[in-house]
């Protein structure tokens, strides 16, 4: 895979379009191991009643997880890392979002903020001072 200097390469989309890739990517795999445990369950309890056993399906579920584990991780490698790929850049985004949101919070807190409206008609008490007293009345700001 080729990528930037920015992680990402030039014919991926940006944003909601690769987040979908890789949600439906995700979903994929989940549903190929869903449905390999189906499938598995069904055959051990399809085998089970041809040699005349009587096994209750919660038991050929229990087996089939098993050994789907093991099954899932050889046959679905690639589909598997596919998934882990997408779940890392997903999480690489949100870690660059939260970086710099963090980044833009810092840069703002030496700004002063804008003086807020003054306060009544002959009210000569500063606007800290009419705070505190909303404050202890419960009212907000």
């Amino acid at each position: 895979m080729s990528s930037s200097a920015s992680g990402q390469s030039a014919a991926e989309p940006a944003g909601p379009a690769r987040a979908g890739a890789g949600i439906a990517t995700i979903v994929g795999y989940v549903a190929l191991r869903l449905g390999l445990l189906v499938v598995l369950a069904t055959v051990i309890w399809g085998v089970a009643a041809l040699v005349g056993l009587e096994m209750p399906v919660l038991v050929a579920a229990m087996l089939a997880i098993i050994t789907g584990l093991p099954l899932s991780w050889l046959i679905f490698s690639r589909q598997r890392l596919a998934a882990t790929e997408a779940l890392e850049q997903r999480s690489g985004e949100r870690r660059r979002t939260r970086a710099e949101l963090q980044q833009a919070l810092e840069g703002t807190q030496g700004v002063p903020r804008a003086t807020p409206p003054a306060g009544e008609p002959g009210d000569e008490r500063d606007n800290d001072e009419r705070h505190d007293d909303e404050r202890d009345r419960g009212t907000p700001r």
